[in-house]
């Protein structure tokens, strides 16, 4: 594993004890995307906070989870500051069932919009045109379901496109909200004589 590379889904699941929520580790994934994109600030232990009462609600709460967790907050980080685009979302293994994929796709989808709600994200990003449509696209990918409808390989062509797009769109979301920071911050230290 590379040093920015995220841990498989089944381990995930191992180290957090969640074999019964299989969705899991997606949905603690997408949360803490979320809650970074609009904190900009890394250094920033709120984010972990947020993360760690959001264990509390699933009633997870060895230091073993909490370890994993606190890699995977890191490796988050890290991913969504990587010039060279190294952000992954945390999904199921290709070779997991398609339905599993999709659900937990979904699930991650809910998760980071729910993370970018706790977050503070100023006026401005949310005012901004392009982040108001990858919110509101990413809010429709949330309700996708798995469709018998189509051919298996039009599915698992429709799942990767719909899980690059969500990874390109948590990706535009963060720089945007890196970008505001910034000015914010260029502004506030400006001194006037």
């Amino acid at each position: 594993m590379s040093e920015n590379q995220l841990p498989s889904y089944s381990d995930v699941i191992t180290q957090l004890g969640c074999e019964r929520q299989p969705d899991l580790p997606a949905e603690l994934h997408g949360f803490m995307c979320g809650v970074l994109c609009g904190l900009v600030d890394m250094h920033s232990d709120i984010g972990f906070k947020t993360v760690l009462a959001r264990l509390e609600e699933e009633e997870i709460e060895s230091s073993k989870s909490k370890t994993c967790l606190a890699t995977l907050m890191l490796l988050a980080a890290q991913q969504l500051q990587d010039a060279d685009f190294g952000f992954h979302l945390l999904l199921p293994d290709e070779d997991a069932p398609l339905k599993a994929r999709v659900t937990a796709l979904a699930a991650w989808c809910q998760s980071f919009l729910s993370g970018i709600g706790l977050s503070r994200l100023s006026d401005n990003v949310l005012q901004n045109a392009i982040i108001k449509e990858a919110m509101h696209d990413i809010s429709e990918i949330a309700k996708t379901k798995c469709s018998d409808d189509i051919s298996i390989e039009e599915s698992e062509l429709a799942y990767f496109e719909l899980a690059e797009f969500i990874r390109m769109a948590a990706l535009l979301i963060y720089t945007q909200c890196e970008l505001d920071h910034k000015k914010s911050s260029n502004k506030g230290g400006k001194i006037v004589h």
